[in-house]
């Protein structure tokens, strides 16, 4: 194995730690929340009720293992940085996330903090959620990246099936973030029964029971998008790694068929603490198949069977390729599960509910 290549390969590791750390720690933070053992330390931090060592009952176990676990985070995320800025300073691909990766950790300690200090306001719990989920996709990218050969740098054609992939992919997001709106406002209780709501298609006259309804509808939405991505994918060629794309999409349909299981039996069963946590842990499993996915997609050609030839006209009146190649760049594997048009909606959608108070 290359020198470069065994860089890559010490690249990887971290990164994959990295990530397997962030996902213990996203259902870690969940633990914390429904077992309401967010206040086990006090208002101290980084401490725990003024010391590094406390007494341990179980409110207090279950914060500081989540602090101790965020610390070995920050640790996995300092090392990938530290090893793309020292090996792999001329490789912006593995750079940029990285760097992004340290940036968002800072980003993540300081919501940590600031949601101790300010005693679990729902709307900063909720920010450092989204904030943790981005973390998580930015570690995942990396790892993938740092997997690919050193001189893999061509990027191919942009295929039909690329803009149902961001938007599925942003439509995901949107549920995730709907979904810490209803656990962290509460209202888990406000519309029983499944698939229904108490009974009914719509929902009470309840902003709170309308959140957790704009929650489900937006599940079922994902659903089938997602339903339909798995179709068009499945139609496509054998070309530039499209069955890694396929096993993908399907990863996402299998998970979100169970996302959707959990949460009925979590429902019907009025929110039991295993079965919530179960709830935050497979929708996190949903996120990383997502990322994966967008990855994938992004590394596939036009499998399309049979490519539609250009007329001789458009054909002369196309521009010429330049001689070059392009590189990969984070937005076409990060950027584009939050692209401008994606974000907007999610930032209308769902700032203006954090500051809703029953």
């Amino acid at each position: 194995m290359t020198a470069a290549g065994s860089d890559r390969r010490l690249l990887r590791r971290l990164a994959w730690t990295g990530s397997a750390l962030a996902f213990g720690l996203i259902v870690l933070g969940g633990v914390v929340r429904i077992t309401g053992s967010g206040m086990g330390c006090g208002e101290h931090w980084p401490n725990c009720n003024g010391e590094w060592f406390p007494p341990l009952d179980l409110p207090t176990l279950i914060e500081i293992s989540h602090r101790w676990v965020a610390a070995l985070v920050s640790v996995a995320i300092i090392a990938v940085a530290a090893v793309a800025w020292k090996r792999h300073r001329h490789e912006r691909s593995l750079v940029v996330p990285a760097t992004l990766a340290l940036v968002l950790l800072i980003i993540q300690v300081l919501l940590g903090a600031i949601t101790v200090k300010l005693t679990l306001p729902p709307w900063v719990v909720i920010t450092h959620l989204a904030n943790a989920m981005i973390l998580l996709a930015v570690l995942l990218v990396t790892a993938l990246r740092a997997g690919e050969p050193a001189d893999q740098q061509r990027t191919p054609p942009r295929h039909a099936a690329r803009p149902l992939v961001h938007l599925t992919a942003g439509l995901g997001f949107l549920v995730i973030l709907f979904g810490a709106q209803t656990a962290n406002f509460n209202a888990g209780l406000l519309c029983l029964g499944f698939p229904l709501c108490n009974g009914q298609l719509l929902p009470p006259a309840n902003h709170l029971a309308g959140l957790h309804w704009t929650h489900r509808m937006l599940a079922f939405l994902f659903l089938g998008f997602t339903i339909v991505l798995v179709s068009r994918i499945s139609r496509r060629g054998e070309t530039e790694g499209w069955a890694r794309v396929r096993t993908a999409a399907w990863w996402v349909l299998g998970l979100t068929v169970v996302q959707i299981g959990v949460a009925a039996a979590m429902i019907l069963n009025l929110l039991p603490p295993a079965l919530r946590v179960l709830h935050l842990l497979v929708g996190t499993a949903v996120w990383v198949s997502l990322v994966i996915l967008e990855f994938r997609s992004s590394r596939a050609g036009d499998g399309s069977p049979e490519p539609a030839e250009a007329e001789p006209a458009e054909a002369a009146a196309a521009p010429t390729a330049p001689a070059g190649v392009h590189k990969p760049s984070l937005a076409r594997d990060l950027v584009t599960l939050t692209k401008p048009r994606i974000i907007s909606l999610l930032l209308v959608t769902t700032i203006a509910p954090m500051f809703i108070t029953p």
